[in-house]
């Protein structure tokens, strides 16, 4: 968001403009926190989902499944565990 501020300056553009930019710019940071890791290892099975709203975000990595099915060891089944600071859930 800074640089779209500071691109506001430069090129003079309006308050509404600038924030439409600031906007787009944290949208796209947004979507690289849930782009799929840079990996050629995925699950054959299983889902990545977000916790709060059950959407699906990718197919889990192995590491990401494993951690899950620790995580509902301790959680009462959920399997909840952070990717990219976002809590989540594998569903298989």
């Amino acid at each position: 968001m800074f640089f779209a501020a500071v691109e506001a300056v430069n090129t003079s553009m309006t308050q509404d403009e600038a924030f439409a930019a600031a906007h787009a710019a944290a949208s796209i940071q947004q979507d690289a926190d849930t782009e799929t890791p840079i990996s050629d290892e995925y699950t054959e099975d299983g889902t990545l989902h977000d916790y709060q709203s059950g959407d699906f975000i990718r197919r889990p990595t192995p590491q990401e499944s494993a951690d899950s099915i620790e995580a509902a060891k301790s959680d009462k089944g959920a399997g909840v565990i952070l990717v990219n600071g976002r809590s989540c859930y594998v569903s298989s």
